[in-house]
């Protein structure tokens, strides 16, 4: 990971709910990076609506609404120990 810039290393055509929701996590390790992610997140999420069809943003929202939620706090529950991939 580059010191300078902590997201460098995350991929940035990764649209998927867990990947946004690990971004809210890593929002929270520093006032510095919170912007970033913060801004992050808002940017897959807006490519996120660009990429699907007329009319499925909503209900694309309301169908991995829990994923990025529980996302965001498995990671902040459990800062020490490493994701768990959900298949």
């Amino acid at each position: 990971m580059n010191a300078d810039n902590p997201i460098a290393s995350i991929n940035p055509s990764d649209l998927s709910p867990r990947a946004i929701g690990g971004l809210f996590q890593k929002a929270h390790a520093s006032h510095v990076d919170t912007a970033r992610f913060l801004i992050q997140c808002g940017e897959r999420l807006k490519d996120k609506r660009a990429s699907l069809p007329h009319g499925a943003w909503l209900p694309w929202i309301e169908a991995n609404r829990e994923i990025l939620a529980s996302e965001s706090e498995q990671r902040s529950s459990s800062s020490s120990r490493p994701p768990q991939i959900r298949s």
